[in-house]
């Protein structure tokens, strides 16, 4: 008789809920279990702002009605939404992929906002996405309990990434 194998997204969903396998929760370092816990409320915090009218709004030095902001905002925010809940699933289920995933997520949104000013930002825009890469950067790979989280992932035999 064959055995039965579970469907994907019945594996997807079992794995959110039972969380790390290979070490306790209690042991993933607390920023990474701050990042998981505070992922959706941000979220929900975000989408209550974006549905309270409380500003005039411009695009480009231009007035705009907020449903051309809307419009024009929705897309990177609706990105950057998808992006963060993909690096709660990661730090919740081990997934080594969560730290040059972030990374990359950061490098492509400062080669895409250079790209969109035709790389003519000010210095202080430039500052922002240099601080935000190296913060990154640090975060994953140079803060030692991350990193010592981590090592201790890619040591571990059952490493199902």
């Amino acid at each position: 008789m064959p055995e039965f194998e579970p469907h994907p997204v019945s594996q997807f969903v079992q794995s959110i809920r039972t969380g790390p396998t290979r070490i306790p929760w209690s042991e993933v370092p607390k920023d990474l279990r701050k990042i998981v816990h505070w992922s959706v409320p941000s979220l929900i915090l975000l989408a209550v702002l974006l549905a309270i009218p409380f500003a005039d709004y411009e695009i480009e030095d231009r007035p705009a009605t907020r449903e051309e902001f809307l419009n024009t905002a929705l897309p990177f925010l609706g990105s950057f939404a998808v992006i963060l809940l993909c690096v709660a699933y990661g730090i919740r289920t081990e997934r080594l992929w969560v730290r040059p995933f972030s990374v990359a997520f950061i490098l492509a949104g400062a080669i895409y906002s250079a790209a969109l000013h035709e790389f003519e930002m000010n210095v202080l825009a430039w500052g922002v996405w240099i601080f935000s890469i190296g913060s990154n950067i640090w975060f994953w790979y140079g803060k030692r309990e991350i990193a010592d989280y981590y090592r201790r992932l890619e040591r571990d035999p059952r490493l199902m990434t």
